[in-house]
C-alpha cells in the first residue's frame, strides 16, 4: 500500500451486503464475519472497533477479499480502485491523451490536458442536470492529472453517488450509471454527423436531442476541444473519452451496463461559426415552449455573459412543478452587482436559482426579469477525487 486510510467498519459491511455473502458477529463479539454465498469454507472477518490494533492488518485483507468475491485481479491497481469506492462510491469520467513521446518521462501539453478536462466536466454537469429526472446538478469540487500510462496521461475525474438506502435484490442501474452511458452515446453521435451542410448539421444535433452547450464545449469555433486538439496536433497521437464504472454499484448488472464505451473525439474538427449560430437559431426555432409567469422561481443554468451584459440562460426548471423544462432564454440591462454575481455562477458551473417574470412564445428565446438571485440546491452528488492506495 502507498498510504494507510482507515475503512470505516460500516463501508465493509455495505460492501460484503451488496455482494449478498452471510454476516454474522463473533461469538466474542469482536468480530463481523462474512461468509461467501456459495462456499462456507470461504469467509473472512474484520474487527468491530476501528480503534483496535489489528484494525488496519485485516482492512488490507479484506479489500483483496473483496476483490475476489467481485473476480477482479487482485493487483494494486485494482485494490487502489476498490479503496476509492470505500471511501464513497463513484464513478468517473476519463479522458486518455496519448503523446507521441513514448518515453517514460514524456510529456502533453498543459494548456490540451486543461482544456479537455474542464470542458468535459462542464459537458457532462450540463447534460446531466438537463437529462436527469430531477434536475440535479453536480457541484465540482476537484480533479487532478495523473500519469498512469507509459506514453498516455489519464485524468480521471471521480463523481461520487449516495448509497441507496434499500439495495434491491434485483441489481439496477443507477442515474448516474445510466446518465454517463447517455452522455457518451451523444458525443459519440456528435463525432458522426455529417457536415454537409450548416441547417442538416444542426437539424441531426436537434433531432438526436443534443444541446448546443454540449457542441460547443467540444467542436465550437472558440475554445473548445477540438481547437486546442488542432493546435496541438503535432505533439499528441489520440485523445479519448469515457468513463470507469464502481466495481460495488454495478455489481450485478450485465456487461454492457457495467462497461463504457471509449470514444475517440481526436479527428474531428471545431466547426465554424456559421455552424454553431445555425445551430443555436434552429434550437430557439423548433422550442414550441409557451410561457408568461409572474414572480416564479426559475431554475437556470448560465450559459454565456456577453461584454454587453447580456446573460444567456438554459432554463431547467419554473415553480415548483415537476414538468420538465429545457429551452433558452435571457436577461439584459442588469445592474452591476446582479452581473458579478451571476459571472460567480458561470464560473462555478451555472446552476442557481432566479426569482422574476419570465415570458416566452413558441419558436422564440425567452425572456426573464430578475428580481432575485437564489442559491441551487446543494444537496445532490459531488465530484471529488482520492488519494492512491
Amino acid at each position: 500500500m502507498k498510504r494507510k486510510y482507515l475503512v470505516p467498519i460500516d463501508r465493509f459491511r455495505s460492501a460484503f451486503q451488496r455482494l449478498k455473502w452471510n454476516e454474522q458477529l463473533s461469538t466474542s463479539g469482536k468480530y463481523y464475519i462474512w461468509t461467501d454465498p456459495t462456499d462456507e469454507s470461504i469467509w473472512t472477518r474484520q474487527p468491530i472497533r476501528e480503534s483496535e490494533p489489528e484494525y488496519l492488518l485485516y482492512q488490507e485483507k479484506n479489500i483483496f477479499m473483496l476483490l475476489y468475491a467481485l473476480n477482479q485481479p487482485e493487483t494494486n491497481e485494482c485494490a487502489s480502485e476498490l479503496l476509492s469506492q470505500l471511501k464513497e462510491y463513484n464513478y468517473k469520467l476519463t479522458n486518455r491523451i496519448v503523446g507521441k513521446n513514448n518515453k517514460v518521462n514524456s510529456t502533453i501539453p498543459f494548456e490540451l490536458a486543461n482544456i479537455i478536462t474542464e470542458k468535459n466536466i462542464e459537458a457532462f454537469r450540463y447534460f446531466y442536470q438537463t437529462k436527469s429526472k430531477n434536475k440535479k446538478q453536480i457541484p465540482l469540487e476537484r480533479f487532478e492529472l495523473n500519469h498512469t500510462e507509459v506514453g498516455s496521461f489519464v485524468i480521471p475525474i471521480s463523481i461520487s453517488v449516495e448509497e441507496e438506502k434499500n439495495v434491491s435484490f434485483i441489481p439496477m442501474q443507477n442515474d448516474t450509471n445510466i446518465l454517463i452511458h447517455k452522455y457518451l452515446d451523444a458525443i459519440e453521435t456528435l463525432t458522426k454527423i455529417p457536415r454537409d451542410s450548416a441547417l442538416q448539421f444542426a437539424d441531426q444535433v436537434i433531432e438526436n436531442s443534443i444541446d448546443s452547450k454540449i457542441v460547443k464545449d467540444f467542436f465550437g469555433y472558440d475554445r473548445s476541444i477540438a481547437r486546442y486538439i488542432k493546435k496541438y496536433a503535432s505533439d499528441i497521437n489520440g485523445v479519448t473519452i469515457g468513463s470507469k464504472g464502481s466495481l460495488l454499484l454495478d455489481y450485478g448488472l450485465n456487461q454492457d451496463q457495467r462497461n463504457f464505451k471509449q470514444v475517440d473525439i481526436s479527428k474531428v474538427e471545431a466547426l465554424n461559426e456559421d455552424y454553431i449560430r445555425t445551430l443555436e437559431e434552429r434550437e430557439i426555432e423548433k422550442d414550441e415552449t409557451r410561457i408568461d409567469i409572474k414572480a416564479t422561481k426559475i431554475d437556470v443554468i448560465v450559459d454565456q455573459i456577453d461584454r454587453n451584459g447580456k446573460i444567456k440562460f438554459t432554463v431547467t426548471g419554473i415553480g415548483d412543478t415537476d414538468k420538465d423544462y429545457s429551452f433558452k432564454a435571457y436577461s439584459n440591462e442588469l445592474p452591476v452587482a446582479k452581473l458579478d454575481v451571476f459571472a460567480d455562477f458561470f464560473k462555478n458551473g451555472g446552476a442557481t436559482v432566479i426569482t422574476g417574470d419570465i415570458s416566452k412564445t413558441k419558436g422564440k428565446v425567452g425572456k426573464i426579469i430578475v428580481d432575485n438571485i437564489g442559491s441551487a440546491n446543494t444537496k445532490t452528488n459531488k465530484i471529488s477525487l482520492f488519494d492512491d492506495f
